[in-house]
């Protein structure tokens, strides 16, 4: 692979003795430092991979990092999200992984973008950067970086971590060498259903998310500084567990024309309800109707090393993942099916389903914290009763709860477990933000519950209002 970025102007002292060993690496040395310092590497999250992934980077000398993330630190953040600590929780992850990076590197420019990641902001915020590493959290946001990547010509460097598994590759649909693209498409041709497995619900390993952003980071040091063989069309698959380590080839579904034999492939289907331009067979694409202004300070453009070409049309995908001749139906297994579909990451739902109305699904129906604290004020008074169902697992309820909620894991709910509920009052289900909460509410619909309704933001809402 062709080095992405131009070596920038010598190094200081100050630089040259704090990277001296990794100098001395031959497939780095001077010229590859001097990449580094000339790169651009926007991280998607300061989570449990984005932070870890940002330390990592800053430390190994890259000259420019922007941070996305439109979270804050919590508490129980701090178990596995290493850029931050205790003071800093309820702050922007942001401000404190900036922090983080200033006491690693302070000649790093760090910029802030204080903001959600989607196919509207993404195109802008994705134009001043050379690579991007996503770390986020939710199948939208991920497809939306894999169709903007592919458009800027830029590198994605993408990873998965949940329990005590996790995944890594890079997707890059024109690489500079010429060697044939792979994008998320190829792996992922229709989003995986949402089961609801989040790191609240089904736990996630500490340790695990920091060895997986510094393989993320290392993976950008090789594509900036050409060194190496990056996981372009591997999948890096990690189970902690066992302590193993294994490859799954990935090839673009775009470039197989004959499926294997004997294995058929799924049925395709377009994403629904994300409120996104279902474009690329249902895929998040930019929307060209609504025009994102530019970054009022963006970094500065150095220049890039023989750039990949910058136009890459929005075809649609013509082959599953499932029609590889690199990857059989067995591996597909092995990757899919303890693929989380959440990981460690800042969570936002969809905007359509803050603007629900009444006469709209029950998942879609929101209850802002202002109005549920009002009408718990007034049941306290003797006012109209209400069903407040906290669908989160007892470990978080024991942390901190709402008064008065009653406490139903999602994955528990059935005719039996609301028996006693009754299904003449109104329901007000929340989780830590929203996800299980919505799926709950689908669930309590079809058990004759009419009137339900969702906490806008959760728990995670609730408690910043208080």
């Amino acid at each position: 692979m062709l080095p992405l970025v131009t070596p920038a102007r010598a190094l200081t002292p100050a630089e040259s003795e704090r990277t001296a060993r990794q100098l001395t690496l031959q497939a780095i040395g001077d010229e590859g430092q001097r990449r580094l310092a000339n790169a651009r590497v926007l991280v998607l999250g300061a989570g449990g991979l984005g932070g870890p992934a940002l330390l990592a980077l800053a430390a190994a000398g890259v000259g420019t990092l922007g941070i996305v993330d439109d979270d804050v630190v919590e508490a129980s953040n701090l178990q596995r999200q290493l850029a931050h600590g205790v003071p800093d929780v309820g702050r922007s992850k942001v401000d404190s992984a900036a922090d983080a990076i200033a006491r690693i590197a302070p000649e790093c420019r760090v910029y802030r973008h204080r903001e959600h990641f989607d196919e509207f902001t993404a195109p802008h915020l994705l134009a001043d950067y050379d690579i991007v590493l996503d770390g986020t959290d939710d199948f939208p946001t991920r497809y939306a970086a894999d169709a903007v990547a592919a458009t800027a010509g830029i590198p994605l460097v993408w990873a998965v971590v949940l329990g005590f598994d996790a995944q890594v590759t890079v997707f890059w649909a024109n690489p500079n060498d010429g060697s044939p693209g792979v994008r998320l498409t190829d792996l992922f041709p229709v989003p995986p259903a949402d089961d609801g497995a989040t790191c609240s619900v089904a736990g996630v390993l500490g340790p695990l998310t920091a060895q997986v952003g510094s393989l993320m980071a290392a993976e950008a040091v090789k594509l900036i500084t050409g060194a190496g063989t990056p996981l372009l069309g591997r999948i890096l698959v990690v189970d902690a567990l066992r302590a193993t380590y294994r490859e799954v080839p990935l090839r673009s579904a775009r470039r197989v024309q004959e499926p294997i034999s004997g294995v058929t492939p799924p049925p395709r289907r377009v994403a629904e309800g994300s409120g996104r331009q279902p474009t690329l067979d249902g895929y998040p694409q930019p929307t060209p109707a609504r025009s994102p202004q530019p970054t009022p300070a963006g970094p500065p453009q150095p220049s890039r090393a023989e750039p990949p070409t910058r136009s890459v049309p929005a075809e649609p995908v013509s082959a599953s993942i499932w029609h590889s001749a690199a990857v059989d139906a067995s591996s597909r297994a092995r990757v899919t099916q303890s693929f989380p579909t959440s990981l460690d990451a800042p969570s936002r739902e969809s905007e359509d389903a803050r603007q629900a109305a009444a006469n709209v699904a029950p998942a879609d129906r929101t209850v802002e914290v202002a109005e549920l604290a009002e009408r718990l004020a007034s049941r306290a008074a003797g006012g109209p009763d209400l069903v407040l169902l906290d669908v989160r697992e007892p470990a978080e309820r024991a942390a901190r709860s709402i008064p008065g909620s009653i406490g139903i894991p999602v994955g528990l709910l059935d005719r039996a477990s609301v028996a006693d509920l009754d299904r003449r009052l109104p329901v007000v289900v929340h989780c830590q933000s929203e996800a299980r909460a919505r799926r709950a509410a689908s669930t309590l619909a079809e058990l004759g519950f009419a009137d339900v309704s969702v906490l806008a933001g959760g728990m995670k809402r609730w408690n910043e209002a208080q």
